[in-house]
């Protein structure tokens, strides 16, 4: 039993050691937990402050959204209403471009229509020698070639009668000293060396001077008259030696000639008779003593200038010439201008008479007129600035003569060819007979038929686009200047080409109170039309065309009177030179300063008057000339001067003439009468 109370005791004491185990481990627990209770509740009260704030935010964020809620709201409706507008506009223009691709649509089968319609082109191969526009470029340089060598012939001429002129002065003038030099012993080889420096040296400068200018200023007058009608690069005027060396050597050669000749006759005279002053020439009778009914009405004053005019036969044929060349060259030059300008006048003035030319898209047939078309005719028909119309056709084609000479040429067909003649006038130029429009054969303009050497009665032939052949007789040759055309009637071209012609130009008559502008845009509006031009436009083109070739006349008016005031100036001077002891004579005799100047100059105004007349004929005859060679292949020029350019001419020499003689004025005021009393003996 005590071991049973024993193992009971220590059982219980096992037990109470295990509870108070138990009981350490629950306090250990409870404090464990007491801290995890105060760490919760911390973490409750943090949780309760963030619920809170949370709260906060979310009533601030619930503030927020439904003022943005709001606003999206309103921008909805906004947004639902615009909507509801452009469906609206959409609609509309749905049913617009609809429309606008349905006719687009219509006008592609058109095209497509047309494309298939279309033949297969024909190629063409052209070299640089049948290019119509390198040949024509070709053509106008051998004009100014062929120009070229005329011009210098009688500028050449002309120069070197004033080197002629103007040793022949100076040796006369140094006279006396030459006739010294020979006395002292100086050969005849010396003297003439030092006139024939002085000729080389001018000769030198002269020419360092012109060809400067020549290679520089007149080939780019030229090329820029040209280039109006050609776009063509910037001009390079490179030296030409060849050229130049032939030139100076022409011209040397003249100066040389005409000094050792000057010098050569006054060296064959001796010592004594060089010192003395050149005695006058004899006095003879003159031809026109033997006109008795003329001389005997004449006073003694113009017998004796008839006398001297006639007795000094150089100067009298060096004057006439040099005037004469200067008259002439002056009279081309205006001539020239003549024939330029009045091309525009007479082509569209007198030859053409209507306002617009129409060029349409497509071919017109009378009797199926296409609605675009009739358009177009319903609107020329019933406009009240238009006065009548004529429709035609016009095809480039290529003509040939009989010899194989081709040219390009228009080819005129009008749709009434009774109507042809109030629109276009057909007449000999030379004759101004008036043409009629030919029913069989064809009408040609003039230049082409000069080109070609045809004349009425011969046959044409021309070439159309197509390669196709055909030949007609010419039945006239009409005055025309621009460009170049066959006429033919329709019945002739059906005959020849077995088909109608296309008519695709309409030419517009307008009233005198039209306003062409407006009715030019009004026309324009029809997509039918494919131009409009107006003939105002055209005389503006060819007028501004025209007026770059005055360049050229202007350069040679100056020229040409330039060399009358040099040839003029010197003849006088000699003549002066020459009449020392006689014009002291008749000074000493008691004639005034004025009479003296009326007894010397009378004499140079009649040569110059009969340089004048003279120049006048060579300038008709050298005008005929340059025009021929110099007007380019599609313009034909004036063949003849107007009557002011006569005048301008012959003024200009005239007004040269007077300023010589003013120049000279002073000259012979200041001849001492003593002069007539000197004797070298």
């Amino acid at each position: 039993t005590l071991a049973e109370s024993k193992e009971t005791l220590d059982t219980q004491q096992k037990t109470l050691e295990e509870k108070r185990t138990e009981l350490e481990q629950g306090t250990t627990q409870y404090e464990q937990g007491l801290a995890q209770y105060n760490q919760g509740l911390a973490q409750l009260q943090e949780g309760e402050r963030q619920y809170a704030e949370g709260v906060k935010e979310l009533a601030a964020q619930k503030a927020s959204g439904q003022a943005k809620l709001d606003e999206s709201l309103a921008q909805i409706q906004d947004g639902e209403q615009e909507l509801s507008e452009n469906e609206a506009l959409f609609e509309e223009e749905k049913a617009e471009t609809e429309q606008k691709l349905s006719d687009a649509y219509e006008e592609l089968l058109d095209a497509k229509t047309q494309i298939a319609d279309i033949q297969a082109p024909s190629w063409y191969t052209q070299t640089r020698a049948t290019d119509t526009v390198l040949s024509g470029f070709e053509q106008d340089a051998d004009r100014v070639d062929a120009v070229a060598a005329v011009f210098p012939v009688f500028f050449f001429l002309v120069a070197a009668l004033v080197c002629l002129t103007t040793m022949t002065r100076m040796v006369e003038e140094q006279r006396t000293q030459i006739g010294v030099l020979k006395a002292l012993g100086y050969t005849n080889g010396a003297i003439i060396a030092k006139y024939l420096i002085f000729a080389a040296v001018t000769t030198l400068i002269g020419c360092i001077v012109g060809l400067s200018i020549g290679f520089v200023v007149f080939p780019r007058v030229i090329w820029k008259a040209y280039s109006m009608m050609y776009t063509t690069p910037p001009i390079h005027t490179p030296f030409n030696w060849p050229l130049a060396l032939l030139a100076s050597a022409v011209f040397f050669a003249a100066t040389m000639i005409a000094s050792f000749a000057a010098c050569y006759k006054e060296l064959r005279e001796v010592p004594a008779g060089l010192i003395r002053p050149k005695p006058p020439k004899n006095g003879k009778r003159v031809f026109l003593e033997r006109v008795t009914f003329l001389w005997r009405h004449l006073s003694f004053t113009q017998k004796l200038t008839m006398r001297n005019i006639l007795r000094d036969k150089k100067r009298f044929f060096m004057t006439l010439i040099g005037v004469a060349g200067c008259t002439a060259l002056m009279l081309t030059g205006f001539g020239l201008k003549d024939s330029i300008s009045g091309i525009v006048a007479s082509q569209f003035d007198d030859l053409y008479h209507y306002d617009l030319n129409i060029a349409l898209n497509h071919d017109y047939a009378p009797d199926e007129p296409t609605e675009r078309q009739q358009q177009l005719f319903d609107l020329l028909k019933h406009s009240s600035d238009v006065s009548q119309t004529l429709t035609a056709s016009q095809e480039q084609v290529t003509a040939t003569s009989k010899n194989g000479e081709t040219m390009n040429a228009y080819l005129f067909v009008p749709e009434d060819s009774s109507m042809a003649e109030d629109f276009i006038t057909f007449r000999n130029r030379q004759t101004n007979e008036s043409l009629s429009f030919p029913s069989s054969g064809a009408l040609i303009t003039e230049k082409m038929a000069k080109n070609l050497n045809l004349s009425v009665g011969d046959t044409i032939s021309f070439q159309m686009s197509d390669g196709q052949t055909v030949s007609v007789p010419i039945e006239g040759i009409t005055e025309n200047y621009v460009y170049h055309y066959i006429y033919l009637s329709k019945e002739q071209y059906h005959e020849l080409f077995s088909k109608d012609p296309s008519f695709r130009v309409v030419f517009v008559q307008t009233q005198e109170d039209a306003d062409v502008n407006a009715l030019t845009t009004e026309l324009l509006t029809n997509q039918e039309i494919l131009s409009v031009t107006q003939t105002d436009t055209m005389v503006e083109t060819f007028t501004d065309m025209f007026d770059r070739l005055n360049l050229i006349i202007v350069v040679l008016i100056f020229s040409a009177s330039l060399l009358a005031f040099v040839v003029l100036y010197n003849l006088t001077n000699i003549n002066i030179t020459e009449r020392l002891r006689e014009i002291a004579t008749i000074k000493v005799l008691g004639f005034f300063d004025k009479e003296v100047d009326i007894y010397v100059f009378r004499e140079n105004m009649i040569l110059s008057l009969l340089g004048m007349i003279l120049g006048c004929g060579l300038g008709v005859l050298l005008h005929q000339f340059v025009v021929t060679v110099a007007e380019v292949d599609m313009v034909m020029f004036h063949r003849t001067i107007a009557f002011p350019s006569y005048i301008y001419a012959i003024l200009l020499t005239l007004v040269f003439t007077l300023i010589v003689q003013v120049a000279m004025h002073p000259r012979l005021t200041h001849i001492s009468m003593v002069e007539s009393l000197k004797s070298v003996e």
